[in-house]
C-alpha cells in the first residue's frame, strides 16, 4: 500500500508527471489543484495543472473569490508536461509558484519556479537541474529577500532520490543549493522534502519522507541554517507531507502512519524547541494519508488528504479536526462515486475551512473545492472547476 503515496501525491494523481503531452491527447479535460492559499485581499488562489484542447499539460493558477467563483485563470508551460505543486503570495502582492517541467526527451525534468503578477501574468520563470530528474514540491517566501524551495532530484540510472533545496533571491537566481542524501547506505529509496517553513532565527524547517518500498516508512523534520547547512534531523515512523506554525510557536505536522495493516492520517505536535509533545493517528478504514495540515485560530488543528474505505480505487477527501491535545473532534469524508482527493486547505477569514483537490466523479478530472464548517464539519458548499 505504501507505493500509493508516491503514485498519487500532487499531479501524479493523474499519472501525468512522467508522460509527454502528446501521449495523452485523448484526454479532453484534466485538471487538479495541488495547493490552496488565502490572498492578502481576502480571496483564494489555487495552483495545479490543466490540459488544453490538444491534451497538453500546463501549470495552472486561478484566483477565486471566497465563495469559490473564478476571478481569473492562467496556464503556463511548454510542449511537455508542466505543473505547479505549490504557491505563495510574495511580499509585493504578486505570486510565486513551484513545480516541475518535463523536458523534450520525456525522461528528464527540471524543477520549476514562476513569478506571477497579481493579475496572473508571468513576470519571470526559472528552472533548476542538478541531476536528470528534479522537482520542487513546496516553496516559501523569505521575508523580502527572496524564496526557498524544496523537493528532490535523482539520476535516470538510479532509483535513489535525494533531498533538493534551493535558496533564491527576489529574481529567482540561486543563492545556494543543497542536495542531501539521507540514507546513503540503502538503495532504491524515495527520499523527498515535501514542505519548508522559515524559522524565527532565519533558518528553515523542512519535513518529508524517507521511504523504502520494501521496508519501513519514515518521516523527518529537519532544521537548516540560513546558509542551508543541516543542524539536526528528527526521524519517526510514518511520513510527513506538511507543517504549519502552531499558536504557541511550535509546529503541527501532518502525514501518514501505518498502524497494524492500515495506513492512517497522522498528526504530530512539536514544542517551540521542536520536541515532540504528542502524536496521533486517525483511522479512515482501509487507507489514508494527510496532505495538508492547518493550525486554526482557536488552537485546534485540521488535516485533509486522501482516504479509502475499501480496496477499491474510489478514494475520498477527508477532513479531521482535533483539539490542542490531538483528540479528534470530528472526521468527515467528502467525495462522489469515483476518485476524490484533497491537497490544499486554508482556514477562511470567517473561521471555516476550505479545501482544494481533484475529482474524477463527474467523468473527467476536475478541480474540487469544498467549504466546510469548522464547528462540526458540515458542508457549506462544494464546487467543481471543469
Amino acid at each position: 500500500m505504501k507505493h500509493r503515496i508516491f503514485l498519487i501525491l500532487g499531479v501524479a494523481v493523474l499519472f501525468f508527471s512522467s508522460c509527454e503531452k502528446s501521449e495523452t491527447s485523448q484526454v479532453t479535460v484534466a485538471r487538479g489543484a495541488n495547493c490552496l492559499i488565502n490572498t492578502s485581499d481576502a480571496n483564494l488562489a489555487i495552483f495545479g495543472f490543466n490540459t488544453t484542447a490538444l491534451g497538453d499539460y500546463d501549470a495552472y493558477v486561478a484566483k477565486l473569490s471566497q465563495d469559490g467563483s473564478v476571478q481569473w485563470t492562467k496556464t503556463f508551460g511548454t510542449r511537455q508536461t508542466d505543473a505547479f505543486y505549490n504557491g505563495k503570495q510574495a511580499a509585493d502582492g504578486n505570486f510565486v509558484a513551484c513545480g516541475y517541467a518535463i523536458q523534450n526527451d520525456g525522461a528528464t525534468s527540471h524543477a520549476l519556479v514562476y513569478k506571477i503578477s497579481e493579475h496572473g501574468e508571468a513576470m519571470w520563470s526559472k528552472t533548476f537541474h542538478e541531476s536528470d530528474q528534479n522537482q520542487f514540491y513546496c516553496m516559501e517566501t523569505v521575508g523580502d529577500s527572496g524564496y526557498i524551495a524544496c523537493g528532490y532530484n535523482k539520476a535516470k540510472t538510479s532509483a535513489n532520490r535525494r533531498l533538493y533545496i534551493v535558496r533564491m533571491d527576489l529574481e529567482g537566481n540561486a543563492l545556494w543549493s543543497k542536495t542531501v542524501k539521507t540514507k546513503a547506505s540503502i538503495g532504491n529509496d524515495f527520499d523527498a522534502a515535501y514542505w519548508v517553513l522559515t524559522d524565527t532565527d532565519g533558518g528553515f524547517l523542512i519535513c518529508g519522507a524517507l521511504a523504502e518500498p520494501s521496508s519501513s516508512q519514515y518521516g523527518f523534520l529537519m532544521k537548516l541554517s540560513p546558509q542551508g547547512d543541516s543542524l539536526w534531523t528528527k526521524r519517526f515512523e510514518g511520513l510527513a507531507f506538511s507543517i504549519d506554525r502552531a499558536p504557541d510557536g511550535g509546529l503541527i505536522l501532518g502525514g501518514q502512519k501505518k498502524v497494524n495493516s492500515n495506513q492512517n492520517l497522522y498528526m504530530a505536535k512539536y514544542s517551540a524547541t521542536y520536541d515532540m509533545e504528542w502524536e496521533h493517528t486517525y483511522e479512515s478504514s482501509y487507507y489514508g494519508y494527510g496532505t495538508k495540515v492547518v493550525a486554526c485560530q482557536d488552537g485546534s488543528y485540521a488535516l485533509t488528504g486522501i482516504c479509502l474505505a475499501s480496496q477499491s480505487l474510489n478514494y475520498d477527501a477527508p477532513i479531521v479536526l482535533v483539539d490542542a491535545t490531538g483528540t479528534q473532534k470530528w472526521f468527515k469524508v467528502f467525495g462522489g462515486s469515483k476518485m476524490d482527493q484533497s491537497f490544499g486547505m486554508v482556514q477562511s477569514p470567517d473561521g471555516n475551512l476550505c479545501t482544494a483537490g481533484m475529482s474524477l466523479s463527474s467523468g473527467s478530472s476536475t478541480i474540487l473545492l469544498d467549504k466546510v464548517s469548522q464547528s462540526d464539519g458540515s458542508l457549506i458548499w462544494q464546487k467543481e472547476l471543469k
